[in-house]
Parts: C-alpha cells; sequence; structure tokens
C-alpha cells in the first residue's frame, strides 16, 4: 500500500511535466494570441477572469468574462465593468500560426469578441503572458531536443570508432565501459551550462518589470525608462 502511494506521489510531477509538454507542443492551438502582439491599452493587466456566476448570483451555462476598464487616473490599475459581460467562446478563428512550424493554422481553443482574455494578465506591452510562456517553452523543448540529438550523433561516432581497433576487430569491453562513463560526463557537464545558462536569462527576464512602469508603456507622451530603487 505504501509503495502504491508512493508511485502515485512520483507519477504527479511526470504527469504535470507530460501535459505542460504538450501545452507547448500545440502552442499556437492553446495560446489566445499572437506572442508578439502589443496592446499598448492594457500594461500589466491583471489575468482575466473566467466567471460561470455574475454579479447578481446567477448562474450562467456558457461561461463569460467582464470587460476590464483602467481606473480613473491610472493607467495600470483595472476594475471589472459588470455592466459589459462578454461570453467565452471555444475553437475561435485568431491569429494565424504554424503548429510544429510547419502546418498553418488560425483556430485557437478560447476566445471572446470585443474583450481580451489574458489567463495569467499582461506585460508592460500589453503582451500576453500565457502565450508568452507557452511559445517560450518551445525553446526550450527544441533546446533539449537539438542538444540530446547531437549527443547521441557525437557519442555513436566517436564511439564506434573507439570500439574499433586498427586491425578492425573489436577492443575489449572494459574500452568501451571507460568510453562510456566519459560521454556521460561530457553530456552532464554541458547539461549544467545549458540549465546554468537558462537559469540566468530568466532572472534577467524577471528583472526588467523592475523598471518604471510609467515609462514607455501605456500613456502616449512617455519616453523612456528609468530603474526603480
Amino acid at each position: 500500500m505504501i509503495d502504491e502511494n508512493r508511485s502515485a506521489q512520483n507519477r504527479g510531477p511526470d504527469d504535470f511535466s507530460d501535459y505542460s509538454s504538450c501545452l507547448r507542443i500545440g502552442a499556437g492551438f492553446v495560446a489566445p494570441y499572437n506572442p508578439v502582439q502589443q496592446d499598448r491599452d492594457r500594461p500589466y493587466a491583471p489575468p482575466t477572469a473566467i466567471h460561470f456566476v455574475d454579479a447578481s448570483r446567477k448562474f450562467h451555462i456558457h461561461p463569460f468574462v467582464y470587460l476590464q476598464r483602467a481606473r480613473e487616473g491610472s493607467f495600470d490599475q483595472y476594475e471589472d465593468d459588470h455592466a459589459s459581460r462578454i461570453p467565452v467562446k471555444f475553437f475561435v478563428t485568431g491569429a494565424p500560426y504554424r503548429l510544429l512550424g510547419i502546418i498553418p493554422g488560425t483556430l485557437h481553443l478560447l476566445g471572446a469578441e470585443g474583450a481580451s482574455v489574458n489567463l495569467l494578465g499582461t506585460d508592460g506591452y500589453g503582451r500576453d503572458l500565457f502565450s508568452r510562456i507557452l511559445y517560450g517553452g518551445q525553446i526550450s523543448l527544441l533546446a533539449g531536443l537539438l542538444a540530446a540529438s547531437l549527443s547521441l550523433l557525437i557519442g555513436t561516432f566517436v564511439g564506434v570508432h573507439r570500439a574499433i581497433s586498427a586491425d578492425g576487430r573489436m577492443r575489449s569491453p572494459c574500452v568501451w565501459r571507460s568510453y562510456a562513463s566519459r560521454c556521460r560526463g561530457f553530456i552532464c557537464f554541458w547539461r549544467t551550462r545549458i540549465f546554468a545558462a537558462a537559469c540566468k536569462s530568466n532572472e534577467g527576464f524577471s528583472d526588467s518589470r523592475r523598471y518604471d512602469r510609467s515609462a514607455g508603456v501605456g500613456a502616449a507622451g512617455s519616453s523612456g525608462a528609468r530603474a526603480l530603487p
């Protein structure tokens, strides 16, 4: 019984990784918007809540969102307009994309006419964060695939070369095991370097939100950005 519980707990992270990989592969279909599409009227917008119950506590079968409006005197503070209830539609036509970089398409999982559905909010330029995360995850998948393919190709070539002696006979198993150990060390070394570089780039992306929100986004007349203390 204990082993079954441990097995179920260990499957949780693996299942989540598998599901997230599927979402990233189909980012063009799952993402509601193009990752570079900007909406300068909605900088730093909060996540859009999908409702089934309206402000008067009435239940609706179809999900809907409220139109978000900027509060008076602010450009990055928003409030829901309960008078504007917009239904969420599934399998809608939107921005063009290429699934797996090959198959063209314009069909998206969800969307709303007349309102933005930003499930994770927007950045300083009004770009949808959910769409940007999905598309950014594709780069991680591609990097891992290229690294594994390159390691397999180099390892196979060098391994066969080292395993065969000059007279065409196979070397002893000890030589093969020694080479396999060196290959594992080489792969682990570069995998660690790639992971460290990815963490460093993510830290730089997170620090970019420290810049003054009032500079360069939202309101007209902005001219630059200055760092917060």
